[in-house]
């Protein structure tokens, strides 16, 4: 595997900082990487893997120690140093094939001879459960609960049948401990996750798709968005014609001066780092690059 992320934790005043590293086997194959993305980028937080990546933490100095800047300087220029960021999907293809959702919210793995067909979580060769709930409400009568579950969810595109697509689209995880009064469903599956399967079936495999997709909510490199009214702020939106974003909003010391302005615009020239939030479908095209 090689290094391809680097970044320290902790102040370094009571206890020694420590580093994290990030390690991929397939970067030259991972469209995230491509654009400083990696899943595991913030795997400390919430725990995502990726079936290619690994991590390791080491120990360092606290800053009160000898070596500490020798050791601080090494890391702070190594050319992998915040060099990942946590991408704004949990769904991509690696390579030209190997689709993965990572998501802690479902689980699967393949059937087994001791399983029973008839199960409701049996399709086409998996079984497919919603975290939680699922695991922790039924017993041997489905499936075997001995038998370790996969988080997420990997197979080939060529493997792909429309009844794994349609089980995927079908399921709705819940939180296993519901105290208000509505279903308990996590929204965050079929609004985020299930939205970013579907434009990845768009571009691989769109043969599976009955529905339009829709782009909303995407992050996505401006320079590659077309000439529109972008978003900026929840309140802020700005003029994008291609090449330079056209702002007429007034900064806060020319609020001041407001008598003595007749009129404000101000031009900003983006960098393909820019990145924006879609607001319409029509800001979306075939060149479009979603972070």
């Amino acid at each position: 595997m090689e290094l391809i992320g680097v970044t320290i934790h902790g102040d370094g005043k009571r206890s020694p900082q420590t580093v994290y590293k990030l390690y991929c086997s397939k970067k030259d194959q991972c469209p995230l990487f491509k654009h400083g993305r990696c899943i595991m980028a913030s795997s400390l937080m919430n725990g995502r893997s990726c079936p290619y990546g690994d991590q390791k933490w080491e120990h360092g100095y606290t800053t009160r120690a000898g070596k500490y800047w020798e050791w601080y300087h090494e890391i702070k220029t190594m050319p992998q140093y915040n060099a990942m960021t946590s991408p704004d999907t949990s769904v991509y293809v690696v390579g030209d094939d190997e689709l993965i959702i990572n998501t802690d919210l479902i689980e699967y793995r393949k059937v087994l001879e001791d399983d029973s067909k008839a199960s409701s979580y049996y399709v086409d060769g998996y079984l497919l459960v919603t975290c939680w709930r699922d695991l922790y409400k039924y017993e041997s009568d489905d499936f075997k609960k001995t038998h370790q579950f996969t988080k997420g969810f990997q197979i080939k595109i060529s493997e792909l049948t429309q009844a794994i697509v349609d089980k995927l689209l079908s399921l709705k995880p819940c939180a296993l401990f519901n105290f208000g009064s509505g279903s308990g469903e996590i929204i965050r599956y079929q609004s985020e996750i299930m939205r970013d399967f579907k434009i990845v079936l768009k571009e691989y495999a769109p043969q599976f798709l009955k529905l339009p997709v829709s782009y909303i909510g995407k992050t996505a490199v401006l320079k590659t968005v077309n000439p529109s009214t972008i978003k900026l702020g929840d309140n802020h939106k700005a003029i994008w014609d291609g090449e330079y974003i056209t702002d007429k909003d007034m900064p806060l010391w020319a609020s001041f001066k407001r008598d003595k302005i007749e009129s404000f615009e101000s031009k900003t020239k983006p960098n393909d780092k820019f990145t924006v939030e879609i607001t319409e479908e029509s800001q979306v095209n075939e060149n479009t690059v979603f972070m």
